[in-house]
């Protein structure tokens, strides 16, 4: 046990003497800020302003342009048909619809038509406004084969129609949907970059096996075993720091509200720490070489990373790579994490957590049996 704390000891001055160490600490803070970004501008309300020239002057007509008008982030500008093309052109109007004349008798007749739509982006600028009338002009259309061309009859039920009225009472809710969205994927960038940093911090041992001193101590009387075991309570104990910074500045400054206690995402954030720790020993204990070692770790991370989820949501990958990622530690994570969001804690976060142990287990005999079979020097350069 002595010669344990002093193995841990003299990593932990290795560690705090590092030069990368602080930015390594700070440097999920920038995920947290990507995600905070990308969500608050999609999350902001931009107005639709069209402009609209009414030239069939019918109460169909007026009434289909109160309609848009009353549509949320829908601003209506009644223009001159002459003038349309320019308002549009110029950029103060996304959008025009033209009534063209003819429109009314279109609607009584069965044969609703008489409408244009001006954009300089093509159908794609149109589409949502054109979904809207749609639907208006489908339910005239319902009207017009009821009525079967008997103005009076139309007249009638489309009265009766914005007559009718329907009492809703409401109350005002919390949309956290978006702060989850937001914590989910700053959790993503954040297990990203504790994989890295668990091989940064990993790559200690590689240059004390560079410089043979990861030989001499194990000459001591320290196993390979004693030697893993004091590398991860250190590493394990530097990213613990690393996550509570994270998850402080994710809650406070950026106030993003996971929908769960702090603690519970921090003890998750450990476990997967556990496992980021455990998969690098196993690079550090397999490669003959720091390059090799360094183009493991490219090749495993960002790959994998990218397939969980963590970078992208994974409902835009394709199928078979959402099957791929169950077998990946960073998405029984991320499930972990959605599962607490949504129901708390259930036997389904208690699965998943010891699947995240068992990632850990495995990992961690893999490497101290590769620590012990790799104590010739002759077999790293």
């Amino acid at each position: 046990m002595k010669d344990m704390l002093w193995l841990m000891r003299n990593i932990w001055r290795s560690t705090i003497r590092s030069k990368i160490l602080p930015v390594y600490l700070m440097l999920p803070l920038l995920g947290v800020f990507l995600s905070a970004l990308t969500y608050s501008s999609a999350e902001d309300e931009t107005v639709l302003r069209i402009g609209v020239a009414n030239l069939d002057k019918t109460q169909l007509a007026e009434d289909a342009v109160q309609y848009l008008d009353g549509l949320s982030h829908i601003q209506v500008q009644m223009v001159d048909l002459s003038a349309l093309d320019g308002e549009v052109a110029s950029g103060r109007l996304e959008g025009g619809v033209i009534f063209e004349q003819g429109f009314s008798e279109g609607v009584h007749s069965g044969k609703p038509g008489g409408l244009q739509m001006v954009s300089v982006d093509g159908e794609q600028a149109t589409r949502h406004i054109k979904g809207l009338l749609a639907g208006y002009v489908n339910d005239l259309d319902a009207i017009a084969r009821i009525a079967k061309g008997d103005e009076t009859v139309f007249a009638e039920l489309y009265n009766q129609a914005r007559s009718k009225s329907v009492s809703l009472s409401g109350e005002m809710v919390d949309d956290i949907s978006a702060d989850q969205q937001k914590s989910r994927q700053s959790i993503g960038y954040l297990i990203t970059l504790m994989l890295f940093f668990a091989m940064s911090l990993a790559g200690n041992i590689l240059r004390e096996k560079e410089n043979r001193t990861y030989f001499r101590v194990l000459t001591a009387p320290i196993t390979s075993r004693s030697y893993y075991v004091s590398n991860m309570v250190v590493h394990l104990f530097v990213m613990a720091v690393q996550v509570i910074v994270t998850l402080l500045v994710m809650r406070f400054a950026f106030r993003i509200d996971g929908g769960l206690p702090l603690w519970q995402m921090f003890v998750l954030l450990v476990i997967f720490a556990l496992v980021a720790i455990s998969i690098s020993m196993v690079i550090v204990a397999s490669a003959r070489s720091t390059a090799l070692a360094t183009a493991v770790q490219s090749l495993l991370i960002v790959p994998t990373s990218l397939m969980a989820g963590c970078l992208l949501p994974i409902e835009t990958m394709p199928a078979w790579i959402q099957k791929t990622a169950s077998f990946l530690p960073q998405r029984w994570l991320l499930d972990t994490l959605h599962s607490l969001q949504q129901n708390g804690i259930s036997k389904d976060v208690y699965l998943n957590i010891s699947i995240l142990l068992a990632f850990t287990v495995t990992f961690s005999l893999l490497a101290v049996y590769m620590f012990e079979r790799n104590e010739d020097t002759r077999v790293f350069v």
